[in-house]
């Protein structure tokens, strides 16, 4: 049996500001001192191995955890986050250009040959995220932590969750319906005889300060 364990990156100024960053958005003062807080609470944990996202602010948030654990740490692109289209990428969510292509990719998204422009759609976004599945599964260590971003953990976890039922809709429910909290931890078990997930943490952040 596996436990995994999914940290999301702390807070960035882009999170603060509402602006749709991109992989070279780096965490803000505070984002730092959530990751600090986040690897006191795991350093006493028995980890195998950490896998992270290439992206600066999930790098940033894992090399923190990792001065406490001392781990091999692993980036993979696998593990990065939702794609969104490049146009937006830098700009306000309340811009009025960010509400159009929001609105144009929510109208679209249950369209597996729908795009934008450069961005991933649900059908891209799902298939990359089971090819992450596919990794942690294969993985020899037992306790894997990942550090990544809030829709790809919501993904990955709804994935594993309804393997079966899952699909675009359910994922827009998901989506504006849960909320993983910066440096939130997740934690899961796999077990392998028969090929089972199950959650069992959501968004922990008692490590935090009130």
């Amino acid at each position: 049996m596996k436990k995994i364990y999914l940290v999301r990156h702390g807070e960035t100024v882009g999170n603060a500001n509402h602006i749709h960053q991109d992989e070279f958005t780096p965490l803000s003062e505070l984002g730092q001192s959530q990751a600090e807080f986040v690897a006191t609470r795991l350093r006493d944990l028995p980890f195998d191995v950490m896998i992270a996202s290439p992206y600066k602010r999930a790098m940033q948030t894992a090399k923190t955890i990792n001065k406490e654990l001392e781990l091999e740490l692993v980036s993979n692109d696998l593990f990065r986050e939702y794609s969104r289209p490049s146009e937006i990428q830098g700009m306000s969510m309340f811009t009025p250009l960010s509400k159009v292509v929001r609105r144009e990719i929510e109208k679209n998204f249950h369209n597996a040959d729908w795009h934008y422009s450069d961005e991933e759609n649900f059908s891209d976004f799902s298939k990359r995220v089971k090819q992450a599945v596919t990794f942690v599964e294969q993985r020899e260590e037992e306790r894997i932590l990942i550090v990544s971003h809030g829709l790809f953990i919501k993904m990955f976890i709804a994935l594993v969750t309804f393997p079966k039922s899952f699909n675009s809709h359910m994922f827009l429910e998901w989506i504006d319906n849960s909320w993983h909290n910066n440096t939130g931890v997740s934690m899961l078990e796999y077990h392998e005889d028969k090929n089972h997930w199950r959650l069992l943490t959501w968004s922990d952040y008692s490590h935090l300060p009130a």
